[in-house]
């Protein structure tokens, strides 16, 4: 750096540097525009356009010059006003009208003033004026004189100068030109000095807290002080090969192979993803790459706005394996919502509250008190009740739950924050259509989950309505089908089966459920001929692919999946119509308890009132992931008759796994024997151990098949006994890398566990958590055993298929995959809902069984551990069952019941919906057609 030319007026506060001279005082002067200097390498480097200065605008005595800020708390009641000026040379400028607080004295204003860019959040210097009809008019954006030289020689003349300096803080960005290219006006510290530039330049990747080499001249005055303008910013040092190969990739230029992206990366480095938009023309330097895939470029339109939302999630921070996600949500929105809208990045599902809060506040400078953040907040904190299956819970809880989530980015002043909470709760509350609502129980105020009450009040309605004014179900007498059954069936039925069908038959509408081994899959059977025998259409339904398939196979029927049956329910086909119109229907809804009543609710609304429907299930099984325990609170109302089946049947009365479930759902110790067993081990890494060494074990067993004789749940995902860290070490076992084994390796984003209170973390709190915020990576190779996550209708694959890896492209990034002896192919997109299933969590095994079944019962994770739940995990098993923990963690699971846990328990408002309609029914108008009139058909 070359000391300061003394020549130079100084600035106000800071000190001018570089040897910034005119080009004619120097020996090598001549006429003409100036040329940049040459840089280190001696490549010219290019001469950023010079814009025209402001305009001076006449100021009248009261105009005074102000520090202002957007306030949203100014805001609250009515939105920002917004009109776009379309200008004579095809840009456009932003009038906005909006409340606004003057920094210095702390008042409130009215503001109005034309904008360059829709960033009006931004801390501004104005020159304002009162104007009659209230609030202050924008007479300038910026302060002082603007000289157009310096020294007598004009800004244009300056020399550029090559400087290496640190970016400190962001002032404002700009947007200019044609293309929408965001200026960053900023600070930044020469490198090695204490002097301070004032730079304007466009950043690659918008991230100015680096070093970085600039080439600049002064160009104006701004803000008061002197401004520097960079003609030439070097490109972001962090963006890797890789990351560039990855950000071309997304881009998804028209005739950019896989093969060529290389080579476009080779070639121009950091600068492909700008040569691909702004100067195709020099992707001929290409080996590969010929004209034609140059106009193709050229006319594609999606590239822009593919690469503007690339530079917009540079912009703000958003990790790029979010882009296809973002896209495909918000489309030709994705750079709105991510510049102004953060916090609906949440749409996104992979996005949590956690990290757009911190793209809002810490990347985009939003308020941490403003009611954007509060309201996301406590949608956020509703979503995550509701997913523990609550309806509603007390206000101290959500309040913390709250609290929580906005821990990590901080909040300057936590009175007005809750202050801001409680506003906006008491303000849903008077809403009809409000998120939030609240009630006292027992003197203790709780907050209800609207979203969630609304649809337990209907479900409750439509089932009375279904029972008592739907048209009338006909009883009829399954005797004559028993008696057949009896003589020509494969299986024989006890007393509590047959008067299970007999209630079906009787009442239509009704509930069924039983524990392992009573014969729910027999009856169910018997229930289905039984309603065809008398011309009865019957639909079968499960929550899950894997349930659905078992049901389907138990009773020699298609079924279909809860979801599928919404979407057909939804389509109008009258050549195949979803529910028949000339006879009457049933549907049967296997695994009910699996069902949360968001879900239900979806399904009744579109379910015709003339159909009744059998639930059948397992009530003392893990209730639904969502809201709501519909199998538990319809029992319990009394409102749908019920039959219960308790007499085991099953690997007979005295089989060890069925009598230790028993055992665990009375809260009393199971007795291990030959086929139920609990091992005791302390500490993650002993279960580890001896998870592989049983699974070692069972497959030296002659004709063991780990694809269908073996599920391994563990009731985590994180962990060493976790999901993720056992599907990698059984895959070091069962299916070990060799030569010619085709693999490819996945990067899967982080899975934040939240705490669930709002104190300090501990420093292994911390160190947890960024373990948790690692990328995991993993490795698909051929003979893997993989989980399909996600229902995909285009396929007819379901969330829970299980399949077999057949084989794997690496170059084209895709494998095949077996699923029911049929091989699909999964792209680099369809990835995502592929993982190792040599172990999965308790609640994906719902709805599925194995010969042999092997539970990790880690102590780390107490709270979570229910009785219910290692009940579920037992109840998989046909042959053994193997619990691996210390008798400590098992016991305290065994004893904790989720009704019982204030933590845990779920507060639904079902059954009292129910017990109110049964108490005071209303009156419903219903109008029957003659062709709806049914006689059942003799057996």
């Amino acid at each position: 750096v070359r000391p300061a030319n003394p020549d130079l007026p100084a600035s106000p506060t800071r000190t001018p540097i570089g040897r910034i001279v005119s080009r004619e005082a120097t020996d090598d002067a001549r006429a003409g525009p100036a040329e940049p200097a040459p840089a280190n390498n001696g490549t010219p480097m290019p001469v950023a356009p010079t814009r025209a200065p402001d305009k001076t605008v006449s100021a009248g005595p009261q105009a005074r010059m102000m520090r202002i800020k957007y306030d949203p708390d100014l805001n609250r009641r009515e939105e920002p006003y917004l009109r776009v000026v379309p200008r004579r040379d095809g840009s456009v400028q932003y009038f906005y009208i909006f409340r606004a607080r003057d920094l210095d004295t702390g008042k409130p204003h009215t503001v109005k003033l034309f904008l360059p860019d829709e960033d009006y959040r931004r801390e501004m210097t104005l020159l304002l004026e009162p104007v009659m009809e209230g609030g202050y008019r924008c007479l300038r954006q910026s302060s002082g004189h603007i000289p157009l030289e310096m020294n007598g020689v004009p800004f244009e003349k300056m020399e550029w100068e090559r400087l290496r300096v640190t970016g400190q803080a962001l002032i404002t960005k700009e947007t200019h030109g044609d293309l929408d290219e965001v200026y960053h006006i900023f600070d930044a510290v020469i490198e090695g000095t204490k002097h301070v530039l004032k730079i304007m330049g466009l950043v690659p990747g918008g991230d100015i807290k680096r070093t970085m080499t600039v080439l600049v001249r002064p160009k104006n005055w701004r803000y008061g002080e002197l401004q520097y303008e960079a003609g030439l910013i070097e490109p972001d040092p962090k963006v890797t090969p890789e990351k560039m190969l990855d950000l071309i990739r997304r881009m998804k230029a028209p005739g950019l192979s896989d093969v060529l992206i290389p080579r476009v990366v080779e070639r121009f480095e950091a600068a492909s993803l700008y040569i691909i938009r702004y100067e195709p023309e020099r992707l001929l330097e290409v080996q590969g790459i010929g004209q034609g895939t140059v106009d193709q470029i050229r006319a594609a339109t999606h590239l822009d706005r593919n690469a503007a939302i690339l530079s917009a999630m540079s912009r703000t921070g958003v990790h790029l394996r979010y882009f296809s996600a973002i896209l495909k949500t918000f489309a030709e929105d994705a750079v709105e919502v991510l510049e102004r809208y953060p916090y609906r990045l949440m749409e996104v599902g992979s996005i949590s509250f956690g990290y757009a809060d911190k793209i809002a506040v810490k990347n985009l400078g939003m308020s941490d008190l403003s009611a954007e953040r509060i309201e996301a907040a406590l949608r956020t904190a509703v979503n995550q009740l509701m997913g523990q299956g609550k309806s509603r819970d007390w206000a101290a809880r959500v309040e913390s739950r709250v609290s929580t989530l906005t821990r990590d980015v901080g909040r300057s002043d936590h009175a007005r924050f809750t202050e801001g909470l409680w506003d906006l709760i008491r303000a849903e509350s008077e809403r009809e259509d409000g998120i939030v609502q609240t009630e006292r129980v027992d003197g203790r105020l709780m907050i209800r989950f609207m979203e969630a009450v609304r649809a337990e009040r209907r479900v409750a309605g439509d089932l009375h309505e279904r029972k008592t004014s739907g048209p009338e179900w006909v009883p009829f007498s399954p005797d004559r089908f028993l008696r057949e059954l009896g003589r020509s069936g494969p299986f024989s039925l006890g007393a509590e089966q047959v008067s299970a069908i007999r209630m079906v038959c009787e009442n239509g509408t009704s509930v069924m459920t039983g524990g392992p081994g009573v014969g729910k899959t027999t009856t169910l059977k018997a229930i289905v001929g039984a309603l065809e025998n008398a011309g009865v259409h019957v639909i079968l339904t499960a929550p899950t692919g894997i349930a659905a398939k078992r049901a389907s196979k138990s009773t020699n029927r298609p079924a279909s999946t809860i979801h599928s049956a919404i979407a057909r329910l939804g389509q109008e086909n009258e050549e195949d119509p979803f529910i028949p119109y000339n006879c009457p229907v049933c549907l049967v809804m296997d695994e009910t308890s699996m069902v949360n009543v968001l879900t239900m609710d979806k399904l009744l609304r579109r379910l015709p009132m003339r159909v009744s429907i059998l639930f059948s299930g397992d009530v003392d099984q893990l209730p639904s992931i969502g809201p709501g325990r519909i199998l538990h609170d319809l029992i319990h109302s009394g409102m749908i008759p019920v039959s219960r089946l308790q007499t085991v049947y099953r690997q007979g009365p005295d089989s060890e796994i069925i009598a230790a479930a028993q055992a665990i759902n009375r809260k009393e110790w199971p007795v291990s024997g030959k086929d139920f067993r609990i091992i005791e081990r302390n500490g993650a890494d002993l279960i580890q151990k001896e998870v592989i060494a049983q699974v070692d074990a069972l497959r030296r067993t002659p004709g063991f098949n780990y694809m269908k004789d073996l599920i391994i749940l563990s009731p985590i995902k994180k962990g060493e006994a976790g999901v993720v860290a056992l599907n990698t070490e059984l895959q070091k076992l069962l299916n070990p890398p060799a030569p010619g084994k085709a693999e490819l390796t996945v990067s899967r984003p982080p899975e934040i566990e939240d705490e669930e209170d709002d104190q300090p973390l501990t420093e292994e709190q911390k160190r947890k958590r960024e373990e948790q915020e690692k990328i995991h990576r993993e490795t698909l190779r051929v003979g893997d055993k993989v989980l399909k996550t996600r229902n995909d209708t285009a396929t007819g694959l379901m969330n829970g298929d299980i399949g077999v890896i057949r084989y794997v492209d690496a170059e084209f990034f895709e494998i095949g995959v077996e699923f029911n002896d049929e091989l699909y192919i999964i792209d680099r997109e369809g990835l995502k809902d592929i993982r190792l299933a040599y172990a999965m969590t308790v609640h994906k095994s719902q709805g599925s069984e194995a010969d042999n079944v092997i539970i990790p019962f880690p102590s780390a994770y107490e709270d979570l551990l229910t009785r219910n739940l290692l009940y579920t995990g037992v109840t998989r098993g046909k042959r053994t069952v193997c619990v691996i923990g210390a008798e400590e963690t098992i016991r305290r699971c065994i004893g904790n019941d989720p009704d019982e846990n204030p933590k845990l328990m779920r507060h639904s408002t079902l059954e009292a919906h129910c017990r109110d309609l049964m108490a005071n029914p209303p009156v419903y108008d219903v109008h029957l057609d003659e062709d709806e009139e049914w006689e059942p058909e003799p057996a």
